[in-house]
């Protein structure tokens, strides 16, 4: 904790306090630069292929009740052990966690996770859940605070904040100025702990038509447009069908390999939840491996976006199956033109 704060530059800058991370980020310039560029095999690492990042911002929307902290604590817990996320999404290797609890009690944590543990055999050795911490993203004495708090635990490789608004004062996440203060207190903890976040946020209040009917807006999330800009992948939870059968719909993912959609089915008993075991999905590796075995016999290569016409697979979903190595035994791949992956059949 002292070495992180021993490691903070204060400067100020028109009124407003700013902090820069020394040693926590180097530049990178000439023959460094060259290399990163020429260096293909750079690239986000996965912590669960599909659906988590290193180094990155994320955040969850969904209305209150809605079971978006459920989710969150679920993804953490699977994070502290390496088990895959919704049974699904592989996690590489077992997180540190640090997760601040702002809403709620400690008790009913404590609840959540005894459900919970019978589904989901988390190591509370490499998670910290805070339900005390009250944050002022606003405040150099509060970000202090939580920057030494945080270190003397462990350096952390996930920070959850759940949920969002209750990290700044004066207006939530609705005014520019907050927004900005806490969008820069997430990349302040990013650069610090070298860590991921991952948030919990509301939407809008629905708006009605004359005739009564709800305004369907593309990307509801509350608040300043800074938020949106800050973060690198951003999810809404949506209830289409059924109370128990959430749906997580991809809303931004910078370029990263994010599936569009992740329908859920949740338990009520463990308070944990799967994917759905849609025979649709089930049978996209056996179409895919289909397709490839039929352009074998004609002697011909293909790219992940004929596959995904072809086989009736989302691109996204080819990028996934592909990453967990489904189809290493038929395919080599090989970079062509406009950047595009060529699936090379295997001759044997």
């Amino acid at each position: 904790g002292v070495q992180a704060l021993q490691a903070l530059t204060q400067c100020a800058r028109g009124g407003e306090l700013f902090f820069l991370g020394v040693g926590v980020g180097e530049y990178k310039t000439g023959s460094v630069l060259l290399a990163d560029l020429e260096n293909e095999s750079l690239k986000p690492e996965p912590i669960a292929e599909g659906f988590l990042y290193r180094s990155t911002s994320n955040m969850l929307v969904g209305e209150p009740g809605s079971g978006k902290s459920v989710i969150a604590t679920n993804i953490a817990l699977c994070l502290s052990s390496a088990t895959p996320i919704f049974n699904e999404f592989k996690v590489s290797s077992p997180q540190t966690v640090y997760y601040f609890a702002l809403e709620g009690s400690y008790f009913e944590m404590i609840e959540r996770l005894r459900m919970m543990r019978s589904s989901i055999n988390f190591n509370p050795d490499n998670l910290c859940i805070d339900c005390i911490e009250i944050i002022d993203a606003q405040s150099q004495k509060s970000v202090e605070r939580v920057i030494e708090k945080v270190g003397n635990w462990k350096n952390p490789d996930w920070i959850f904040i759940d949920p969002a608004y209750m990290a700044v004062k004066g207006g939530g996440l609705s005014k520019d100025e907050t927004a900005s203060a806490f969008a820069q207190f997430c990349e302040h903890l990013k650069r610090v702990f070298h860590c991921s976040i991952f948030f919990t946020h509301h939407p809008t209040k629905t708006s009605y038509s004359m005739n009564g009917k709800a305004i369907m807006k593309d990307d509801d999330f509350y608040g300043s447009v800074w938020i949106k800009a800050h973060v690198d992948t951003s999810w809404r939870l949506l209830y289409p069908t059924k109370k128990y059968l959430p749906i997580l719909q991809n809303k931004k993912s910078r370029g990263l390999n994010i599936m569009e959609e992740i329908p859920l089915e949740f338990d009520v008993e463990s308070y944990t939840c799967s994917l759905i075991d849609d025979p649709e999905k089930r049978d996209a590796v056996g179409r895919i491996r289909n397709f490839l075995i039929d352009c074998k016999k004609s002697m011909k290569n293909t790219d992940t976006y004929e596959i995904s016409r072809c086989a009736k697979v989302s691109v996204y979903r080819v990028k996934h199956l592909k990453s967990a190595h489904h189809f290493d035994d038929l395919v080599n791949y090989s970079k062509g033109s406009q950047n595009k992956t060529l699936w090379i059949l295997n001759e044997s």
